[in-house]
């Protein structure tokens, strides 16, 4: 994949490139990553710990081995790079679309000029950037990360990179303390240390999604003796995607039986949340990219296009209702996970060691509803993935890069093959799977707990 992202270049067509070389390499690289799991299942017991830090070095130098490379397919990292220069400039992200940079209509705005001349320094940078009449979508704590990259060196997308491989490898660090705390051998951790989906997705497209894993296992690990670290670390986690805010009821479970605690860790949760989200709230209006991603993203899914034309038959309204529903049905899930062990056992389990498995089930079931299936997001459940080895979880590894073929379906004008038959393939069989593991019940020849 390093060396087939050289012949992807700007300014040629889909067909000029080797997709099909680009797909098998991704795919054939998830079905060797799967054989990891039936071998750990049988052998996690018997590597040193000197074996484990070796793999996970090489999961690094496999990450790093993409800096210089030309990204395959995505162009997000153009946004990040300009939300960041915008920001280290002194100029508010959430204020002004890209587009209002090229023809700057407002010659009088010192920050538009100023900006607009920046760009076209540049090489016009901001032409380069997708969905150019949205201001950004990314929360205020990511912003900062990238405005701290352009501090470094403006518009530099390897200078990004390496941001997101010190991230990775504080990801790494975590995950092994992580696992052993709650009881899992630590080689578990090359499930992400190797994974090919995440190593593309978050170095050589560089997603910044890679950021949110620090922040869930400094969460996992403090949650056990100082809850409100965890609280903290599960805002940072907010403040670079809003959504984690729904793990909060399951992350802070085993206080129940201390009240205090636990309101006070709510508390203190929506007090640093409410502060950090602030600014991006505040500046909502018909250009904000929040609001057109809440209101109308829906990209690779599978089963909401299945909910909204249910709702359909009801309402005109149905997409709108759908992602209403979802978010309902996502939080009552978040809620039973994390209030059932008091409703229907009458127990709060002091050490809970299933907390990891019930935040990977939280997880995937956010990822499956949501409107939006990028393969990219597949690094959210990698995060909690080594502690509760599910192979429906781990398919969609597999098949998840069937969204790359999209687009030289698209230039055919076959883009309906795409939607038609590759999306329930790459969400059917996971999920089938995924239902056999839950009605089996069955994990390492345990009862599946959450």
């Amino acid at each position: 994949m390093r060396v087939l992202s050289a012949q992807f270049y700007l300014g040629t067509t889909t067909t000029d490139h080797p997709y099909l070389a680009f797909y098998f390499a991704l795919t054939f690289g998830g079905l060797v990553w799967m054989v990891l799991i039936p071998i750990l299942k049988a052998q996690a017991s018997v590597f040193s710990s000197h074996y484990i830090w070796f793999i996970l070095f090489a999961g690094l130098c496999l990450r790093g081995m993409f800096l210089g490379s030309t990204p395959i397919y995505e162009d997000d990292w153009n946004r990040y790079l300009w939300d960041g220069a915008v920001a280290a400039h002194g100029v508010n992200p959430y204020l002004y679309a890209p587009e209002e940079f090229l023809t700057p209509k407002n010659t009088a705005n010192e920050d538009v000029t100023k900006l607009a001349q920046f760009s076209k320094s540049h090489d016009d940078f901001v032409e380069r950037i997708n969905n150019p009449t949205l201001t950004t979508i990314y929360p205020p704590l990511a912003i900062a990360v990238f405005a701290f990259s352009a501090k470094i060196s403006p518009l530099n997308l390897d200078v990004l990179r390496f941001v997101f491989l010190i991230s990775e490898g504080l990801t790494l660090f975590l995950l092994v303390k992580a696992l052993s705390a709650y009881g899992r051998p630590p080689i578990w951790s090359v499930l992400y240390a190797l994974n090919p989906l995440v190593i593309y997705s978050g170095m050589n497209a560089a997603h910044m999604d890679v950021l949110l894993m620090p922040c869930f296992l400094w969460a996992l690990l403090a949650v056990k003796r100082r809850p409100f670290w965890a609280g903290v670390a599960l805002s940072a986690a907010a403040a670079i995607k809003i959504w984690p805010l729904i793990l909060a009821p399951i992350l802070f479970r085993q206080w129940l039986k201390i009240p205090k605690v636990y309101i006070g860790a709510a508390v203190l949760i929506t007090v640093l949340s409410t502060l950090s989200l602030a600014p991006m709230f505040f500046e909502l209006g018909e250009n904000s990219g929040t609001s057109a991603y809440a209101k109308n993203w829906q990209v690779s899914s599978f089963i909401f296009p299945l909910i909204e034309r249910s709702f359909s038959i009801l309402t005109e309204a149905s997409g709108f209702v759908a992602r209403i529903f979802v978010a309902f049905l996502v939080v009552c899930i978040s809620l039973w996970f994390g209030f059932s062990r008091v409703l229907v056992r009458k127990q709060v389990l002091k050490n809970d060691i299933q907390l990891p498995s019930a935040l990977l089930a939280l997880t995937l079931i956010f990822f499956l509803l949501s409107p939006t299936g990028y393969p990219w997001y597949a690094i959210w459940f990698m995060a909690f993935l080594p502690f509760m080895s599910l192979y429906g979880a781990a398919l969609l590894i597999v098949t998840l890069p069937l969204y790359y073929l999209r687009f030289v379906l698209g230039e055919a004008g076959q883009y309906h093959i795409y939607t038609d038959y590759l999306v329930p393939l790459q969400f059917g069989l996971p999920i089938i799977i995924l239902l056999i593991e839950l009605f089996r019940g069955v994990r390492n020849h345990e009862k599946l707990e959450i």
